[in-house]
């Protein structure tokens, strides 16, 4: 009990750090403008996106992969992948708005899985 316990915490952080990169990924840069303004860069900040990448990749491991045990769904497994593949590409090998896309789909993917994993987790699903 203790394990679904934390894999479901996990999940819950998973959820929240990938809205953490939508958010910074799609709203802020239509904000680009005044926060360059102010002299703020958070969006040119390398260390930032890898840092939040790493932290969506670390949490979301473990829970998806503790929900995979329960419930065999590998849809799950691939929109995880998928999600942190989209990050991934969208912050080394693009610019501009398919850079934002790119990034915006992989925290909605992310997101997707995490809130699929949970609800199948939750009801002890067992294929």
């Amino acid at each position: 009990m203790e394990t679904q316990a934390l894999k479901e915490k996990m999940d819950k952080i998973g959820v929240a750090v990938s809205l953490g990169c939508l958010v910074h990924c799609v709203v802020l840069p239509l904000f680009v403008t005044s926060l360059s303004l102010a002299g703020l860069e958070i969006m040119s900040n390398l260390w930032i996106e890898i840092m939040m990448i790493v932290i969506a990749a670390s949490a979301g491991s473990y829970a998806i992969f503790q929900g995979y045990k329960i419930h065999k769904q590998k849809t799950v497994l691939f929109l995880f992948v998928s999600g942190i593949l989209f990050l991934i590409t969208g912050n080394t090998h693009l610019a501009g708005l398919p850079e934002a896309m790119f990034k915006g789909s992989g925290a909605f993917l992310l997101i997707t899985a995490h809130i699929i994993n949970f609800r199948l987790g939750r009801c002890g699903i067992k294929l």
